[in-house]
């Protein structure tokens, strides 16, 4: 006899799922190259647009999915069309937080990708209206922050 059990499954997608491994490493590369004194090389101009969210604000999204979304269609965890910004903001938010001084080198013979990967996040704003999310340049800071800490174990 076999027994059969429900399941509540959420099919969720952020905009930075793709883009986490790609900053990961541009973090960690900032923090080798401001050790070593070299440029800080980046792949493609930095002009492409993306939606960037802090770690904790997709937690809280995931947990919120988690024990209150119950459509059955996905639903897409991200900041506001209104928050997209070129990613050389975002490199240049990483080298503040990281007090890097040294050069940053925009590589442009290397390819930039899609200009922009916009997704709305307009059905989540109809569940979560007042749902704040932290500003980038702040997730930024406690994430280096965190990541300079815990450099020891954070690599393994």
């Amino acid at each position: 006899m076999h027994k059969t059990y429900a399941a509540k499954i959420d099919l969720t997608h952020t905009q930075t799922d793709r883009q986490t491994d790609r900053y990961k490493h541009l973090l960690l590369s900032t923090l080798l190259v401001t050790e070593e004194g070299t440029p800080l090389q980046v792949w493609g101009s930095g002009t492409p647009r993306r939606q960037f969210i802090y770690s904790l604000d997709v937690a809280r999204l995931f947990l919120w999915v988690l024990r209150e979304y119950d459509e059955i269609d996905p639903i897409i965890l991200s900041v506001g069309e209104e928050e997209e910004l070129p990613i050389k903001d975002a490199v240049e938010m990483i080298a503040d937080a990281l007090d890097f001084k040294g050069q940053i080198v925009f590589d442009t013979s290397k390819s930039d990708g899609q200009m922009k990967k916009t997704a709305s996040n307009a059905k989540l704003r109809r569940y979560l209206p007042d749902f704040t999310f932290t500003p980038l340049s702040e997730g930024i800071k406690k994430t280096c922050d965190w990541f300079v800490n815990n450099y020891d174990i954070a690599r393994t």
